[in-house]
């Protein structure tokens, strides 16, 4: 049975819906609804201790997934499912591993490839995501080539030129196929593979697009509204080891306008967000969650005996003061005298002007 002081609270609608996704080993959907219910009700431990054990046991599906997808020899979708088991849990190393080892199946050097991942060891999200979502852009090699439209010709076209050499299948949503079928235009790169050609065509077209599945794209008007729609919405944690964890989920809402989940027990921030705006926050976080500054000083102590304290001390300089002495007769005997030294001061100060 669900807990009735959980449901009470707010963000119970979006637990209940996570027990359901829960009891059916929907892990990456229970996730999601947890997350929600968290917004809702931050200091809810038992929304916490259910999302925290649905990014685990997501990841370890995904892990699941991709083993026997690897099996069956589709490196490609394998890839895909441990990169999206790292992406629930980055502290899974196995899922790191298991990533590159498809990229070395598939006969990729991850560190050369136009549009693989910059950096596994962080995480799949890198900044560009947006135009690399199918899988089949990201993994698979692509001879460079010339692609000449210099003589006028529509823009669908281009498209299903572009997208049938980079072994993708299109389809336009309903506003947009008029558009570009009427759309006449020219265009000519060199050197260049089919897929970057491809993404360049659609930034210079104002169109953008989504992946339905693994080789097919959805092409629409570029806009905020149709990006919602179609565009996957991921959650991610991230620990912060030595900034504020009120003020780093400060900056992180103002900066994308989406609210970030604090788990102070973890010092840990919850996001639920698109890929670019994960490694947007991601960047912003190495940045902002520093170590402070030290300052190092090196302290000397010296020892002095109280003989040597008597010995540099505040003395008196008897040549000084026995110059005094010549105000009060004959300076000659009175410097040889040290009891002279106060008679002459006595005399000094009782000399007539």
């Amino acid at each position: 049975l669900i807990a009735p002081i959980a449901l009470a609270s707010g963000g119970g609608k979006q637990f209940k819906k996570g027990r359901k996704f829960e009891a059916a080993q929907q892990w990456d959907l229970a996730a999601e609804q947890y997350a929600l219910a968290l917004s809702e009700d931050p200091s809810n431990p038992e929304y916490k201790l259910h999302f925290l054990r649905s990014l685990a046991n997501a990841s370890l599906s995904f892990m699941e997934r991709g083993k026997i997808l690897a099996e069956q020899g589709d490196y490609e979708g394998a890839y895909q499912a441990f990169r999206q088991a790292y992406s629930y849990d980055n502290t899974n190393e196995m899922a790191l591993s298991r990533m590159k080892s498809m990229l070395e199946k598939l006969g990729i050097d991850k560190d050369k490839t136009d549009s693989s991942p910059n950096d596994l060891r962080k995480t799949s999200l890198s900044s560009n995501s947006t135009n690399a979502k199918d899988v089949a852009l990201a993994t698979t090699k692509f001879r460079k080539g010339d692609f000449d439209f210099s003589t006028e010709a529509s823009a669908m076209q281009i498209i299903n030129v572009l997208a049938t050499q980079s072994n993708l299948n299109v389809v336009y949503e309903d506003q947009i196929a008029k558009l570009v079928e009427g759309r006449k235009v020219r265009f000519s790169l060199k050197n260049i593979t089919a897929p970057k050609a491809l993404e360049i065509f659609f930034n210079t077209q104002r169109l953008g697009y989504a992946q339905l599945d693994r080789r097919t794209i959805i092409v629409f008007t570029e806009a905020i509204a149709n990006r919602q729609k179609y565009e996957d919405v991921y959650v991610r944690t991230f620990y912060v080891k030595n900034s504020v964890l009120d003020d780093a989920a400060k900056v992180i809402q103002q900066t994308t306008s989406k609210p970030a989940i604090t788990i102070k027990n973890l010092n840990a921030l919850v996001v639920r967000d698109t890929k670019e705006n994960l490694a947007l926050i991601e960047t912003l976080l190495e940045k902002i969650d520093k170590a402070q500054s030290e300052v190092v000083l090196d302290v000397n102590l010296y020892e002095v005996s109280d003989r040597n304290i008597l010995q540099i001390g505040n003395q008196l300089d008897t040549s000084a003061l026995g110059a005094l002495g010549s105000f009060g007769g004959d300076n000659s005997q009175r410097r040889t005298s040290p009891a002279g030294i106060f008679t002459d001061l006595g005399t000094a100060l009782i000399a007539p002007g």
